[in-house]
């Protein structure tokens, strides 16, 4: 809402956006299964402690006493700890933390929160392939270029690797290497996290210095629906030789300057 754009226009640029929903529930779907803070906690504090400044989104029924619990668990929702609670007051007192309304969808708000002002380039982190959002936006290929340079894909775990899911936001082997920390001794290492960097130049065919580069997808194109797009493994080079011209009667005749 135009709460939110104003909220947005007071506060200094953010580098990433973070997908609270989406991180607290990653891996989360069985029996037992809840909305992690912990997740959430775990992606911010790595981009800060990497010296990048992120905004959080979280619907309001996340920041309650009692929180929903959209996981296959028999349980419909969760009371939230104090740790989980000492969490939410942190975020809030160092302004990073935005609420969106209720019956609100959190989802435009981080989509907002990419459109730069300035120099700024924010992007969001988030595993969502957003498969029933490009159609209200933008149109497909608009939408399809927005992605690919504004979202980022993160996991967890051991190897902390960024998911090489259909489903999810691609990776990029010409990106900057994924933000992560090195495994701490004293850490569980499923709870260690890895944030995707944006590609340098977008995965599309250009035209340069008179070559045509065309991606190669490693798996099938792209979809009609807005899917998320295969990442690229290698490129193809294109260079066009105009065929040379065959001089007919009556063609006016061309004085070249040297």
């Amino acid at each position: 809402g135009g709460g939110g754009v104003r909220w947005l226009e007071g506060q200094p640029a953010f580098d990433f956006v973070v997908d609270g929903p989406n991180v607290g529930y990653a891996n989360q779907n069985f029996e037992g299964g809840r909305f992690s803070f912990a997740q959430v906690a775990e992606v911010v504090s790595m981009l800060q402690r990497a010296g990048k400044r992120v905004l959080l989104i979280l619907p309001a029924k996340y920041a309650r006493d009692v929180v929903p619990n959209h996981t296959s668990s028999s349980q419909p929702d969760d009371r939230i700890t104090a740790a989980d609670r000492a969490l939410l007051d942190g975020w809030r007192s160092e302004g990073l933390l935005y609420t969106t309304g209720p019956g609100m969808y959190d989802d435009w708000y981080w989509m907002l929160a990419t459109v730069g002002r300035g120099d700024s380039q924010p992007v969001a982190v988030t595993n969502d392939a957003m498969r029933d959002h490009w159609a209200d936006l933008l149109p497909a290929r608009d939408f399809a270029r927005w992605r690919a340079s504004k979202v980022v894909p993160f996991s967890f775990g051991a190897a902390a690797s960024a998911p090489r899911d259909a489903a999810a936001p691609p990776t990029h082997a010409v990106a900057d290497p994924p933000i992560a920390d090195p495994p701490p001794a004293h850490e569980a290492p499923s709870l260690r996290a890895c944030v995707g960097s944006p590609p340098p130049y977008s995965a599309e065919a250009q035209l340069l210095a008179g070559r045509w580069h065309v991606p190669l997808p490693d798996g099938a194109p792209e979809g009609e629906g807005g899917g998320a797009p295969e990442p690229v493994g290698q490129w193809l080079c294109v260079s066009v030789v105009p065929p040379p011209r065959v001089r007919r009667a009556g063609d006016p005749q061309v004085a070249v300057c040297r």
